[in-house]
């Protein structure tokens, strides 16, 4: 009887570490997944259009990125309305900056160390808003005049 019981026991054991064991390995694998998700940012108070970039739009807008004309000055902020479009990286695993502005001819970059301002020589703001055109937002720009 109580080799029964020692073996429901350890067979019970196998199941809680079998099953943990699967969890761990979705959760890591959600983590190391290099994500860059793109916000429109059009709207105060209520969530923003947003979607995530495929692997080979991570690599245009890296080559978007280089060799951009440093501005000395900081742009003027954007008031109500389009805002411009924002990158987020929060993991940086990606090979691009934390934190992307674009907007009004201006990519302003979010890094640890500050911001750094740039002239978007190379339409990285009319390649984003063409992407959110192709997911559906045109409506939004349409309306904003974009």
């Amino acid at each position: 009887m109580n080799f029964l019981r020692i073996i429901a026991f350890v067979t019970g054991l196998i199941l809680v570490l079998f099953l943990n064991l699967g969890n761990l390995t979705c959760k890591q694998k959600n983590e190391v997944r290099p994500m860059v998700r793109v916000e429109l940012d059009v709207y105060s108070g209520q969530p923003n259009p947003s979607w995530e970039l495929a692997a080979s739009d991570v690599a245009a807008v890296a080559s978007r990125l280089t060799g951009l004309p440093r501005l000395t000055s900081s742009p003027a902020e954007p008031g109500l309305g389009y805002r411009g479009v924002v990158l987020l990286n929060p993991q940086g695993q990606v090979g691009l900056p934390l934190e992307i502005r674009v907007y009004n001819g201006t990519v302003t970059v979010r890094e640890a160390s500050g911001l750094s301002h740039y002239q978007d020589t190379k339409g990285l703001e009319e390649w984003l808003l063409a992407q959110a055109r192709q997911r559906g937002h045109q409506k939004i720009l349409q309306e904003l005049g974009k």
